[in-house]
């Protein structure tokens, strides 16, 4: 592919930091993003519309800075109606992804089994679980043996 590559080492507090300053002009990085709540505008507006570079705790790392893309973002936002709101945001995703400005490389998809005797589970949306609302169920005590009772019944 034709890159070369210096790598430069930092502890993990370090990194983010130095990688949201663009006065540092990182060529090549690694950076991760969690939805902070379900809806595009939080990946493609957040990391992707070049309005919201910012020369400190810039989250648009590739330094993407496209008019077109730029606008498309804002009138989708603006949308109401949600079928078509997700249609502009799959339209917008092909231009996006025509334009490769972020390589995506690890998509994680988690899975868990829990105990029915685990209580305050939840599936949510954009995290997994909330460690502070887990308890154990009591466990139920068999019902009583009657005597002479068929197994089967």
């Amino acid at each position: 592919m034709g890159i070369r590559a210096r790598l430069e080492l930092t502890e993990g507090a370090g990194y983010w930091p130095m990688v949201n300053d663009t006065s540092n002009r990182i060529p090549f990085g690694y950076y991760g993003w969690v939805a902070d709540y379900v809806d595009a505008s939080n990946f493609f507006d957040t990391l992707l519309n070049g309005k919201r570079i910012t020369a400190i705790h810039n989250n648009n790392v590739s330094m993407f800075d496209d008019s077109l893309v730029n606008r498309r973002i804002e009138e989708a936002m603006e949308t109401r109606d949600d079928s078509v709101r997700a249609r502009m945001w799959r339209d917008l995703d092909r231009v996006i992804m025509d334009r490769a400005p972020i390589a995506t490389t690890v998509h994680p998809l988690e899975s868990r089994v829990y105990s029915l005797r685990l209580g305050g589970w939840y599936r949510h949306v954009t995290r997994v679980l909330k460690l502070e609302s887990l308890y154990l169920k009591r466990r139920s005590r068999p019902a009583p043996r009657v005597a002479g009772a068929l197994a089967d019944e």
